[in-house]
This record gives C-alpha cells, structure tokens and sequence, in this order.
C-alpha cells in the first residue's frame, strides 16, 4: 500500500530547503601562537599581572571618581541653604529699589504740581497787579487810563516783572504799560480838552478816532496785535 501523500510529497510541492550549518566559534587564539612549543610562562605571568593591575587602576579610577562626585554633592548640599539665602535678598532687594522708584515719582509728580499751583498762582498776580495799574494810571504817566485794562496787561510781557526773590515788580509793570501807551496810544482813553465841546456838526473830527477806523489802521499796516486789541476793546465797550 503507497504512503499517503504529504505537504513535501505531493505533486507540485517544492522540496524542503536543507538547514545552513552553523560555523563553529572561533577557538582563541593563545598569546603565544598556535604552536605550544612556543609558550613561555613568563610571557604568560606577566600578562596575567599586567591584565589584574590594569583592572585595580580601572577600579581605583572609578572609585576616586565616585569620591569627587560625592564631595560635588555635598558641597552642592551646604551650599544650597546659601543660594536660596541670596535669591531671596535678591528679591527683597529688587522689591525694595521698585518701591523706591516708585516713592520717588510720587515725589517728582507732587513737586511738579505744586511747582505749577505756585507758577499759576504768581501769574494771576501779575495779571491783576498789571490790570490794576493799567486802570489806575496817575497824571505823571503818558496819556491816561487803558481803555481796557485786562487787554493792555496780556499785550506786555509779565514774565520780566519778577524781583530776584520772586516778588512783583510794580516799577516794571508800570514801565511796560508806559512803553505801551507811548507805542499803542489807541489803546489809552483819550482825556477831552477842557474849555472845549465837541461840535455835533463836525463829527468826530476834533475827538477821538472811532474804534473801526483803528481797527482798519491796524490791519492796513500790518499791525496784527493792535487789531486784536482793538476789536476787544471795542468788545468790551459795547
């Protein structure tokens, strides 16, 4: 009776591949060569005492390495207590200079304002010290009163009416208003004549010159300052 057929025998099956032999391991060669006859024990000796010290030297260098690291990390250890210490003084140090800076622009700005309240409240002063001469000009000055004395103070420069110690200077607002009537005459209220009355049929011809034509006078010769101050007063004597 035939064998039945296998996965190996049956038609059209390819044959089993034969197993790869395994090489051999390699056998060590000894130092002194193939041939025994060339074996030296001192040879040897010496081999195995040079192969026993270089693995006490391999041992010692790591044991010595072991011992650096160790002597790192407890120096790392004593001194961590010191570097959290001058972190910390750090930030206290650093919150305490922000603090400063900060009182200091509080100062800066409070001395500022009050620098400014005194500068504002010394040019009110000056401002009314002016309009008050500029009002009340006596006999001895050129021409009279000004027509509109808060226009005449704003036409001179008070900045230079200041003492060395801060205080007004009268004679100085008082030079300037005369430097002003001698230069704007327009700008003083002309006094009449005594003994002498306008005449209604003559106009205005032997009186004061009408505030428009002033004001077209001013703007004709370029007079920008004169205008301004003539239409203001003639504002305010509406």
């Amino acid at each position: 009776m035939p064998d039945a057929p296998t996965p190996n025998n049956m038609p059209g099956a390819q044959p089993e591949a034969p197993a790869t032999p395994v090489a051999p391991a390699p056998v060590p060669t000894p130092p002194w060569g193939d041939n025994p006859a060339d074996f030296d024990p001192k040879k040897a000796w010496d081999l195995i005492t040079n192969l026993r010290a270089s693995e006490d030297t391999s041992k010692g260098t790591i044991a010595s390495q072991r011992g650096e690291i160790d002597s790192l990390k407890a120096q790392l250890a004593e001194a961590q207590p010191l570097l959290q210490a001058a972190d910390e003084q750090r930030r206290q140090e650093q919150g305490e200079l922000a603090t400063a800076r900060e009182d200091n622009q509080k100062l800066a700005d409070r001395l500022a304002a009050i620098e400014k309240s005194v500068q504002d409240a010394r040019s009110a002063a000056l401002q009314a010290k002016a309009e008050a001469l500029a009002s009340n000009r006596d006999e001895n000055r050129a021409g009279s009163a000004f027509v509109n004395p808060k226009t005449a103070a704003k036409l001179i420069d008070l900045s230079e009416c200041l003492t060395e110690a801060g205080e007004i200077d009268e004679a100085a607002i008082a030079s300037k208003l005369d430097a002003l009537a001698q230069t704007d005459p327009y700008l003083v209220a002309t006094a009449p004549t005594p003994g002498r009355k306008p005449n209604p049929a003559q106009g205005h011809g032997g009186g004061a010159v009408p505030l428009d034509a002033q004001i077209k006078a001013a703007e004709e010769r370029g007079d920008v300052m004169a205008s301004i101050a003539l239409k203001q007063q003639k504002h305010y004597t509406k």
